[in-house]
């Protein structure tokens, strides 16, 4: 049995080392720890484990939200636009803006408007003003207006607002549909096309497909048998443990960790002896694959699905409120 409580700590450990770039590792001791950390997080992503899943009908609305039209995508963004104003209180910088109300549905599955920040052109005095990653999000309903929050921590507390000055750009992304192929096992090792994009199946080991290419938010719809495809239990369900209700459905890997872990089968003794801190810096700049993991052994037939997006990038020039 995994322990997905250890499996998740690790998880985010290793998404950090892989989010870096040519981080130069100099002392043994950090080799040893990364190496550890990377061998057995790795082979937890690729140990099957207990399965415990629960065969259903396919019904493709519980994995496709109703997304918007285009005449939808952009009304909502010239509410947004009209509407969207950044504020301060001391450390946190704060953004704000409206949809309306009647396009959020709360029923559907996934996010139908994807808000992140795309560039900060916000000074203070003639210094740039340093915005951390998003930390929180909320939304507020009043009458037909539905507004989104979302605040981002500042390196440093602001002490005088007149300094401030410039403008912040969100990238808005409206959900308009999705693309979706129908494979089977034979595909594995060619090249798919998902909409304009086109990636590869690398393998598929167990509950495990293996991806490389435009991997991004591709997921998979796994039949184990024709018409009826997994879900994990639910607390309804007999044999369900809360202990194993956390599952790892997607998630990066260096090919050459793939190669010698999930295929060579390395023992840590091996791959400790591998990676030398050359070999780990060199990782970092190393082709990455996607590894999707499902509840159930990937079935004969499967179907890969990825959302597309209409893009605006919205600009708010800041202004200080008297």
């Amino acid at each position: 049995m995994i322990d997905y409580k250890k499996t998740f700590l690790i998880l985010i450990i290793l998404l950090i080392f892989q989010d870096l770039k040519a981080q130069k590792i100099t002392k043994e001791e950090d080799r040893k720890m990364i190496v550890k950390m990377i061998y057995g997080m790795n082979s937890e992503i690729l140990n099957v484990g207990h399965l415990k899943f629960k065969s259903v009908v396919y019904k493709p609305e519980d994995f496709f939200s109703k997304p918007f039209s285009l005449e939808e995508a952009d009304s909502c963004y010239k509410l947004m636009d009209k509407t969207a104003k950044i504020e301060f209180e001391k450390e946190r910088i704060y953004f704000t803006a409206n949809i309306l109300n009647s396009l959020n549905n709360h029923n559907l599955r996934g996010s139908l408007i994807e808000i992140n920040k795309s560039e900060n052109k916000l000074f203070y005095g003639k210094d740039s003003l340093e915005i951390n990653n998003g930390q929180g999000r909320g939304n507020k309903i009043e009458n037909d207006i539905y507004q989104i929050t979302i605040n981002y921590p500042l390196e440093t507390e602001i002490k005088d607002f007149k300094k401030v000055h410039g403008s912040f750009v969100m990238k808005v992304d409206f959900l308009i549909g999705y693309n979706t192929v129908a494979l089977t096992k034979s595909d594995i090792g060619k090249n798919i096309s998902l909409g304009k994009d086109t990636i590869n199946i690398i393998n598929i080991q167990e509950n495990s497909i293996v991806l490389k290419g435009s991997t991004d938010k591709v997921n998979i719809i796994n039949f184990v048998s024709k018409d009826k495809i997994s879900k994990p239990l639910t607390i309804d369900d007999k044999g369900y443990e809360m202990g194993s209700s956390f599952s790892l459905y997607s998630v990066n890997m260096y090919k050459s960790d793939y190669e010698n872990i999930g295929l060579k089968n390395l023992t840590y003794e091996e791959y400790d002896k591998l990676m030398t801190i050359e070999k780990l810096t060199e990782k970092q700049n190393e082709e990455q694959y996607r590894i999707i993991k499902n509840v159930a052994k990937i079935g004969e037939k499967f179907i890969l699905y990825k959302p597309f997006y209409k893009t605006h990038y919205l600009t708010i020039n800041y202004k200080k409120t008297e």
